[in-house]
């Protein structure tokens, strides 16, 4: 068991509960990604497990010390860690955008390109291939974000779309404080200037992992963004 502070870089949906994760603090940097898992059966955080000790949810930018038990890495999330659910997470401060933007990430892809659904670009890698892969978050920096609100199966669905090292994405989003914004906002596109987002790679769902928007971190809204 160890304490460990760690920037939140995402708090999103995860089944029936959350999914915490951000880059701790290691040789003297917030370098090294960790994402709290529980003994749940799917190892999401549920109820006060995503809470501070002021019964407030984690936010992105908070700086949280959490206690560790051990790791708890899988094929391709070597990033999880056991977190000690009896211990509330403490807010130690937040971090600023200026420093936050040092600890982005520069990977070639996110995990690989040429797989898609009928509903998203580059969204997910195929059961085949997630060997290539070893570890399942990122943070990018992009200049251009938009925000898709639609109507698919009878229920309102959000993607994100982006470009990235010359390459076009459209993800899911779970980030859940960042789709509350849109709760009353009418179908269409919203789009943002600059933005960081937190991209994690899920679980196997039916011999797939999908790509995820799990943080949004808006840096300029521009002319273009209508949701204001």
């Amino acid at each position: 068991m160890h304490t460990a502070t760690f920037v939140c870089l995402a708090n999103s949906r995860k089944h029936s509960g959350r999914c915490l994760a951000g880059k701790a603090l290691y040789n003297g940097t917030y370098s090294k990604w960790i994402r709290p898992v529980t003994e749940h059966p799917s190892e999401e955080l549920q109820a006060n497990e995503h809470c501070l000790q002021t019964g407030q949810d984690a936010a992105i930018l908070d700086l949280l010390e959490i206690k560790l038990l051990e790791p708890k890495g899988t094929l391709h999330q070597q990033e999880n860690w056991l977190m000690d659910v009896s211990v509330p997470l403490k807010k130690k401060g937040s971090m600023g955008l200026e420093e936050l933007s040092k600890l982005v990430d520069s990977p070639e892809t996110l995990w690989g390109t040429g797989t898609s659904t009928k509903n998203g670009k580059n969204n997910c890698v195929p059961i085949a291939q997630i060997t290539e892969h070893t570890s399942s978050l990122y943070l990018i920096d992009v200049s251009s974000f938009k925000v898709e609100i639609r109507f698919l199966f009878g229920k309102r669905d959000m993607r994100g779309v982006f470009s990235y090292a010359g390459h076009e994405y459209k993800l899911s989003i779970t980030d859940l404080h960042f789709e509350q914004r849109f709760l009353d906002k009418p179908v269409g596109d919203y789009e943002i200037d600059r933005t960081l987002l937190t991209i994690s790679l899920g679980e196997n769902y039916f011999d797939t992992f999908y790509k995820l928007i799990a943080g949004i971190i808006p840096i300029e809204y521009g002319k273009k963004w209508s949701g204001q």
